[in-house]
């Protein structure tokens, strides 16, 4: 498929060895659709002050304006915010 790209999932999102992923709203299928993940990396659904890596699903705009003040304030320095919604053809 022309501009398809093969670069593995976890790779896009910059998923590293050893990290915690933070998820809010994750699908039931999400682990098995990053594929294969680094070694070490272990998932949580519990959004600490020291959180790196933060991925977040929403279904409406008003959604992401609720939860965006407590990523802000509860994501580390450096850390990352993945936020992913549902394509309109999903029908969600």
């Amino acid at each position: 498929m022309a501009g398809y790209s093969e670069t593995p999932l976890p790779q896009k999102l910059g998923i590293k060895p050893g990290l915690t992923i933070v998820t809010i709203n994750t699908p039931k299928n999400y682990r098995r659709l990053l594929g294969t993940i680094p070694e070490g990396v272990t998932f949580s659904n519990r959004l600490r002050s020291d959180s790196i890596f933060v991925h977040v699903f929403i279904e409406e705009c008003r959604e992401l304006e609720r939860r965006l003040p407590v990523l802000r304030e509860k994501i580390a320095d450096a850390g990352t915010v993945w936020v992913s919604w549902p394509k309109r053809s999903a029908g969600v």
